[in-house]
């Protein structure tokens, strides 16, 4: 279970100050050199505070806040509760609303604040789409927002120089996360490492002499397991990320995005023995993400980050690509499936992180309308009559989420307890999910005749959590191997 651990570096064994069976982390110690601030819990997060020696335990310091930082005198802190940025005094008293925020659609990474060594500002990732977004600033009183870099890209943990003249932050701009710095006015990054592994959680001491950071190698592995017995084979390995397998309906391909070198993203295909690899898109300074089969099996379609934000189809052998719907971004119009007749798309529409709607859209014409049950994740019925999904109703007040199948004429039937529903090839059967922790997930099938039954269990990093069933059972997923992480200091100019 992860702790906070202490390290003199003169030299000796590093040791524990915090113990037991709830995880810690995001480690901050105060300036006047008497505490430690930490997160502490799973999902629900709280700030503690303990001194820097062995034998005390912590103290609560702020109910359902995380990832606190303190200001450089060490008498503030800035930290996040729910999807806002607080501000409170060092003992957690005088908490403050950080008014000016930009909002976001739905928060699934974390901003991590942090103060100006003058106080004034507060610096902060601003997720855009999903994990990839922005570092911005914004004064610490509250006020208008300065978005400093443009990228939107997958990064996060700014920190400040201790002069306040740059910002160091992790990036996969150059296509691994590694460190970047930009001036706290605005202007081009620059890298600070280049190479392969991973960089990250950079932190400067405050005579702005070293730079501490976390060093790991991570490899990401897509794999493939053919039924419940069989060992699961690997397909692919890459130093840099993939994401979001899924089967070709003739279950001899397998779909997926990955950022390439100088951090575009693109779609790409394999075979599902793992030759032939094929990079679909290949568009300078694009974004794609989320791919699904056509029902032919001849084209993908996706969202379009950058350059044109949209939703798109192209021939699953490459090529130029056709814009679906202009202004979409999975985020707010998720899950967007198209019919066996490539003539009508279902989605999720998503307001503030809440699904509010699904939605039936005439790709043609551009009319919409709404169905009455409110589903995640829907998915057309080969025969176009029917519709997949997850009741939004559902899943409150700890109840368990309930998938149900809609007919078109608006009645309901609930077929199981669980998330990611997955039609099988012939409609006959529903593949589905069900968490135990927040790595392990058992996989499920339900059918009329047989009812239900579990297949199989995945552990699965939540960076890369989705996985595919084909028509036959087979399962693709994504493993994500982390190598030793290391924590390394080096001067820092």
């Amino acid at each position: 279970m992860p702790q906070v651990w202490i390290k003199n570096l003169s030299g000796g064994e590093p040791y524990p100050i915090t113990s037991g069976k709830i995880p810690a982390s995001h480690a901050r110690w105060s300036p006047k050199n008497n505490e430690i601030v930490f997160n502490r819990g799973e999902q629900a997060q709280s700030i503690w505070s303990v001194p820097p020696s062995p034998g005390h335990g912590p103290t609560l310091l702020i109910e359902g806040g995380r990832n606190p930082n303190w200001s450089l005198d060490g008498d503030r802190l800035v930290f996040e509760k729910r999807d806002e940025i607080w501000t409170a005094d060092a003992d957690g008293t005088n908490q403050r609303k950080v008014e000016g925020v930009p909002d976001v659609d739905l928060l699934i990474v974390d901003r991590e604040p942090a103060l100006a060594p003058d106080g004034s500002q507060i610096v902060f990732f601003q997720p855009e789409d999903g994990p990839m977004g922005d570092i911005w600033v914004i004064p610490s009183k509250g006020g208008a927002a300065r978005q400093l870099t443009f990228d939107n890209h997958f990064g996060g943990s700014p920190v400040w120089s201790p002069d306040g003249d740059y910002i160091v932050f992790q990036s996969q701009r150059g296509g691994s996360k590694t460190l970047w710095k930009i001036s706290s006015s605005g202007g081009t990054p620059e890298p600070i490492f280049e190479g392969p592994g991973e960089q990250t959680n950079p932190e400067i001491t405050r005579d702005a002499s070293r730079l501490i950071y976390a060093s790991t190698q991570k490899q990401w592995i897509l794999t493939l397991k053919e039924d419940t017995s069989a060992m699961a084979r690997e397909l692919r390995k890459s130093a840099t990320d993939m994401f979001f397998p899924t089967f070709s309906p003739q279950r001899d391909r397998i779909a997926f995005f990955a950022t390439v070198a100088g951090g575009d993203i693109e779609l790409f295909t394999v075979r599902a023995d793992g030759s032939q690899l094929t990079q679909v898109t290949r568009g300078k300074g694009e974004r794609n993400v989320f791919p699904t089969w056509s029902t032919d099996g001849t084209s993908l379609y996706f969202y379009q980050i950058r350059p044109t934000l949209s939703f798109r189809r192209i021939a699953a052998t490459g090529g130029a690509s056709i814009e679906i719907a202009s202004g979409w971004r999975w985020r707010t119009h998720n899950a967007a499936n198209v019919d066996s007749t490539g003539q009508f798309i279902v989605y999720s529409k998503i307001l503030k992180g809440k699904t509010v709607a699904t939605l039936i859209r005439d790709i043609q014409t551009g009319s919409e309308k709404a169905l009455a049950h409110v589903l995640d994740n829907p998915q057309w019925s080969n025969d176009g009559n029917a519709i997949l999904g997850v009741d939004v109703k559902s899943g409150v007040d700890g109840s368990p989420d309930a998938i149900v199948i809609c007919t078109l004429q608006e009645s309901c039937r609930k077929i199981a307890n669980g998330s990611n529903p997955i039609w099988s090839r012939d409609n006959s059967n529903v593949y589905f999910e069900r968490w135990k922790t927040s790595t392990d997930k058992e996989i499920w099938v339900s059918s009329r005749v047989e009812g239900e039954k579990r297949i199989t269990e995945l552990r699965l990093d939540p960076l890369s959590s989705f996985h595919d069933v084909s028509s036959t059972g087979q399962l693709t997923y994504v493993q994500i191997k982390h190598g030793e992480q290391e924590l390394w200091m080096t001067n820092f100019k």
